[in-house]
């Protein structure tokens, strides 16, 4: 009987020397969550807010604005509605407003942008599109950059369907009193481009969008 209180009691001082050591991992695990917080507030500071303040080279990044709603369906006036396509860091939604009835927002995850060749990237993004000296017909209009504590939205006129949704299957191929008009509209707007020495890097079918 006095063997079987033992066991009873050493068993009862390990389950409340393990409840300590729990409670001290919670504990630690909240500590190291506070600091892990603390740190990613301070490195989303450095990016989004003094980096663009003062790099000439990211002045394309507007200041963030935390007045404006910003809900899973909506960013201010407007509406996220269906989403046309997904990026490595961003989401591609269609909208429209009474002004624009076509339009097209994406939106970039700025937790998906952790160094500064990312916040490069977008700046030049940004500048690109924003040149009036690339405006052309074969070219999409930026209408609008949105700096949100999530997201960088950038809000542009929709195109039109792209080659494969526009043509359909076509085994037997394309005529090329079709093909022709359409590659010069295409040789046209990449011109422009290259005259102003910018580079679209990522010509294909998909980012080709057409209107019937």
């Amino acid at each position: 009987m006095d063997s079987f209180k033992i066991q009873a009691q050493d068993a009862i001082q390990k389950a409340q020397h393990l409840e300590l050591e729990q409670d001290q991992f919670f504990d630690d695990v909240q500590e190291m969550k506070a600091q892990f917080d603390k740190l990613a507030e301070s490195h989303r500071k450095l990016m989004w807010e003094y980096l663009p303040a003062r790099d000439p080279s990211l002045r394309a990044i507007p200041r963030m604005s935390t007045q404006l709603l910003e809900t899973p369906t909506a960013v201010g006036k407007y509406p996220l509605e269906q989403a046309m396509g997904y990026g490595q860091y961003a989401v591609v939604y269609s909208s429209s407003t009474p002004e624009h009835p076509r339009l097209a927002i994406k939106a970039i995850d700025k937790l998906k942008l952790v160094d500064l060749v990312s916040l490069h990237r977008i700046s030049s993004e940004i500048t690109s599109l924003s040149d009036p000296a690339i405006k052309h017909p074969g070219i999409l209009d930026l209408l609008e950059v949105i700096h949100t504590r999530k997201h960088i939205y950038l809000v542009t006129e929709r195109g039109g369907k792209d080659l494969f949704e526009f043509f359909g299957s076509r085994l037997e191929g394309l005529a090329e009193n079709m093909i022709r008009p359409l590659l010069l509209h295409l040789a046209q707007a990449v011109e422009v481009l290259h005259r102003h020495n910018y580079c679209h890097r990522d010509l294909k079918p998909y980012s080709r969008l057409l209107r019937a």
